[in-house]
């Protein structure tokens, strides 16, 4: 019955899925900046298993020829020219840098979970350069 539930909300449009939701708030934040510059980019994800990594790219292959909100297909094309699944055992410099980033602003915002001290990055030194933070339930 939950497959049916979501199969039915999509086909009225509704996302159930915590990824196609941060994807679709991704590309039109993301879409923002680079029409603001007129400029080009890429969205590099970093993979999590066949089967996700596969229903990420379809989604977001989706949006770009169906737009998100206000944002046509033919707007995000555009600007946004592809997703990218990178492996951790890739050991891609921007994700390796994303999580130096990710796990302090985890700590700081997340109250009463497992908070690490040996983060090498800390919030303090980069707290004054964040321009938003989007905190999904």
């Amino acid at each position: 019955t939950r497959r049916r539930y979501q199969i039915d909300a999509l086909k009225i449009g509704y996302l159930t899925n915590l990824y196609e939701i941060s994807l679709k708030y991704m590309l039109s934040e993301y879409y923002k900046y680079l029409s603001e510059r007129n400029k080009r980019g890429i969205i590099i994800a970093e993979g999590r298993g066949k089967v996700e990594d596969r229903n990420l790219l379809n989604a977001f292959y989706r949006f770009q020829k169906l737009g998100v909100g206000s944002l046509s297909g033919k707007d995000l094309r555009s600007h946004i020219v592809d997703l990218l699944v990178i492996y951790k055992s890739q050991n891609h410099l921007g994700t390796q840098l994303a999580d130096l980033i990710t796990y302090p602003l985890y700590d700081y915002k997340i109250p009463n979970h497992n908070t690490r001290g040996d983060h090498f990055v800390r919030l303090e030194n980069f707290r004054d350069k964040i321009v938003k933070i989007k905190i999904f339930p």
